[in-house]
């Protein structure tokens, strides 16, 4: 999920529902469909670094794996809001 890249901007206090709606419709309606059984997280690393343009640089760690100023907010919010998934 890319707030603010493929669609409209909305307030932080949106952003809650927004990944709920999203996760909830990519596992019920998309995976369904796709008959597979779970989701990888991808893009944590950029594609090219060097290269201007939005879709090379998403990730938090840079192509040569260097952090970058999201990977240490990011790390941070997953101990603060981070928990462990039911069985």
């Amino acid at each position: 999920m890319y707030p603010d890249v493929f669609g409209p901007r909305f307030g932080l206090d949106q952003l809650p529902g927004a990944v709920d709606w999203l996760l909830r419709t990519f596992r019920e309606r998309d995976l369904a469909g796709a008959g597979i059984t779970h989701w990888e997280l991808f893009t944590l690393r950029d594609a090219d670094s060097s290269r201007d343009g939005m879709f090379y640089r998403f990730g938090i760690l840079r192509d040569d794996y260097s952090r970058k100023p999201a990977f240490a907010r990011l790390r941070t919010l997953i101990a603060e809001l981070g928990r462990p998934a039911p069985l």
